[in-house]
């Protein structure tokens, strides 16, 4: 197997082909010649039965081309003319053969026109007698009385057939003529007839095959002339007379009297015989009565066909063994063209599939199945070079690379503009991806730092607001800010005050009291909606923003709001636009904040209901003198009401002399964070003057700063411990 395996392709293809076409050359030849010795027989009655076809195909002709014939004449007044002066008894048949061969002269002409020499003609009077006749177009003597003619006087209708006369056997074609146009006159007859030798004649029979007719010898009694005339050329064989034959080979001596006798007198209508080398088949001849008058006999010469097979089986062998030379020679020849080609092509694909870069094309001018393969290697080669050079631009990120010569018919060119496309998808997608998960981790960080901002300083409002701006400004880059918290302590004058501010990197003191329904920061607090300016006017400072200063490029106001409850409003400018991402950071974040001032309100309160329980009067200031909160005890002791007091300074309630006093004290505790108690007078609402005793401590942070005070007031007359 490893050896087969191992032959060349020609050897493959060729051997077995030539195993196969000798194989079949060899059975070819012994079959034809067992088959050509063993149906000399069926070739013989095959042969035969195609003669006799033929025979009597060919007489059927003839008869009835001797009556078109003989009706031919009947057409010419000239023929009832004649027979006219036949039926006249007055005149002499001597003076009738006279007057008949001029007024015929007209039919000799007609009859050289029509082309038919090769019969015979005979005009009968109404006894039977012939009295003129045309034998190749010339007259001749009168005959006698025929058996076919006592037949036709008598029924005067058409006839067709064999008889034997004198002359042999005969095809006949015979009309009756009349005198009138009525036919009711019987005037006699014409006839046109031939040998029954033409009927051979037509037969094409090789030189194998004889043809012979016999005639019974009783048939001639009475006949001297015929056998007279005729046994000298004509052997008989016993009783019978060879009348017509094809040619003079065929062999009498192979027949006896008596098959013959059996063969016309026996019921059979053919019987078949062999004998010395030849085939015969005996078939009879009737006459127009359906009465035997001959015997047909067909003859087949076997010896000279064997001879001829004998040479005809050295011809097929030389014949057989020179193509199969031949064909061997053109095979080899072919596999040779066709196996330079599957080597030029299988070259060709071990090139691509080893990805050689060097690779070249294989050009072919033929437009045959080869030709069109190599062009369509060609058109893989390009191909393949055009697509090595479109997925490196793919693969360096060039997504807007073109493929040359793109074919949109053409599957792998769709696939991979199709693979270009999704690669573009997937990289714009991994991009985006990545970009938002930037953005993500910008917004956990920044979610993250402020919730540490807010952990690390939520003990007043005041600094919850002012780091919170200073980390969002900071974060997003931006220039400056504003923080507005929400003052509804009075809930019939609700106003937004800016309690931080921080602008270029620095914390700004800028306090601003806006009515809720006033400029954006208004409406931002009407509305619980962000708004976001990017295209700022001229006069945009005419209108209550709150930042002031130089117009900025765009101004993101954002609601610090949680559960639809605003606690205050963020301003951010800056000299570029936001981004939606920021955006959404900042709202995030003011509900972040929203949660933190949520929380520290909801402490505040709590601290406020507790002091408020406090029998004595309570206040809280921050650092700079402000009155963050108070008890009911501490506004009542000094006749003010508890909104003139919240977010207002000592120098807002207490005259100057006294207001002075009270910071002194605030920042020697301030600076010494040590608590304080000692005398002082409370000016009440009406100017008047109280004795009280101040006990005060200070408030710290986490980190240890003091960001206010925490007071208590003790009428002079009443006695606290210290």
């Amino acid at each position: 197997m490893n050896f087969l395996k191992s032959l060349d392709i020609k050897i493959k293809i060729l051997l077995p082909t030539v195993i196969i076409i000798f194989v079949y050359s060899v059975f070819s030849v012994k079959n034809s010649m067992l088959f050509y010795s063993e149906n000399l027989e069926e070739q013989f009655l095959f042969k035969k039965e195609k003669q006799k076809k033929h025979f009597e195909k060919n007489l059927e002709h003839i008869k009835k081309e001797l009556l078109e014939i003989v009706t031919f004449f009947l057409t010419f007044p000239e023929t009832t003319e004649a027979y006219k002066l036949i039926m006249n008894d007055t005149i002499p048949i001597k003076d009738i053969y006279k007057i008949l061969n001029d007024k015929l002269n007209f039919l000799r002409k007609e009859i050289n026109q029509t082309g038919k020499f090769n019969y015979d003609f005979n005009f009968f009077n109404k006894d039977g007698a012939s009295i003129y006749e045309l034998k190749n177009l010339r007259a001749n003597e009168t005959v006698k009385i025929r058996k076919s003619l006592d037949y036709l006087g008598v029924s005067q209708t058409k006839f067709s057939g064999l008889e034997i006369s004198k002359r042999g056997l005969r095809v006949r074609g015979i009309l009756p003529v009349f005198a009138d146009e009525k036919k009711k006159n019987y005037a006699g007859a014409i006839e046109a007839y031939t040998s029954l030798g033409k009927v051979i004649e037509l037969l094409n029979l090789d030189e194998n095959e004889e043809f012979a007719i016999l005639v019974y010898s009783k048939e001639f009694e009475n006949n001297e002339t015929y056998t007279k005339s005729y046994e000298n050329r004509y052997l008989p064989i016993s009783d019978f007379y060879m009348v017509n034959y094809s040619s003079a080979n065929f062999q009498t001596n192979n027949i006896d009297s008596i098959f013959l006798l059996k063969s016309f007198f026996g019921e059979e209508n053919e019987i078949s015989l062999k004998k010395n080398n030849y085939f015969y088949s005996f078939f009879k001849i009737k006459d127009f009565e359906e009465k035997p008058i001959a015997i047909c006999i067909y003859q087949l010469n076997i010896h000279n066909i064997e001879k001829k097979f004998v040479a005809y089986k050295y011809r097929i062998f030389f014949t057989t063994f020179f193509s199969f030379i031949m064909i061997i020679i053109l095979i080899y020849v072919v596999i040779l063209f066709f196996s330079k080609k599957v080597f030029l092509i299988q070259k060709t694909l071990e090139k691509i599939v080893n990805k050689d870069r060097n690779i070249n094309k294989s050009y072919s001018s033929n437009e045959d199945q080869f030709g069109i393969i190599l062009n369509d290697l060609n058109f893989i080669i390009k191909k393949t070079k055009d697509l090595e050079v479109f997925t490196k631009k793919i693969k360096d990120g060039d997504f807007k690379a073109k493929l040359r010569n793109f074919n949109e018919k053409n599957i792998l060119d769709k696939s991979m503009v199709s693979i270009q496309s999704v690669l573009e998808k997937a990289k714009k997608d991994e991009i985006l991806r990545i970009e938002e998960d930037k953005k993500r981790n910008w917004s956990i960080k920044g979610y993250s730092d402020l919730g540490r901002i807010l952990r690390e300083d939520s003990e007043n409002i005041e600094n919850i607001a002012y780091n919170s701006l200073k980390f969002l400004i900071e974060y997003l880059k931006c220039n400056q800010g504003g923080f507005f918290i929400v003052n509804d302590n009075n809930k019939e004058n609700i106003f937004l005050e800016q309690i931080a501010s921080y602008a270029y990197n620095r914390k700004k003191f800028v306090q601003k009291i806006i009515n809720k329904n006033e400029g954006l920061i208004g409406r931002v607090y009407q509305e619980s909606e962000t708004i976001y300016l990017t295209e700022i006017p001229k006069n945009y400072l005419t209108i209550k923003s709150g930042t002031g200063g130089k117009s900025p490029k765009s101004i993101l106001i954002v609601p610090v709001m949680r559960n639809n409850k605003i606690f205050g409003i963020i301003e951010i400018a800056s000299f570029e636009n936001f981004k939606d991402f920021e955006i959404e950071f900042v709202e995030n974040t003011g509900e972040i904040i929203a949660a933190t001032l949520a929380t520290l309100k909801n402490s505040t309160n709590f601290i406020s209901l507790v002091i408020d329980s406090i029998p004595y009067p309570v206040f809280y200031r921050d650092e700079k003198g402000i009155y963050i909160n108070c008890n009911k005890a501490f506004y009542d002791y000094i006749g003010v009401s508890k909104d003139k007091i919240i977010n207002k300074n000592i120098f807002d309630i207490y005259s100057k002399k006294l207001a002075n006093k009270f910071h002194k004290k605030d920042m020697e505790l301030i600076n010494s964070k040590k608590k304080q108690i000692y005398e002082s007078q409370i000016e009440y609402s009406d100017g008047s003057l109280k004795d009280v005793i101040l006990h005060k401590t200070p408030v710290f942070s986490k980190d240890g700063s003091i960001f206010g005070i925490l007071g208590v007031i003790v009428d002079n007359n009443k006695k606290i411990k210290k």
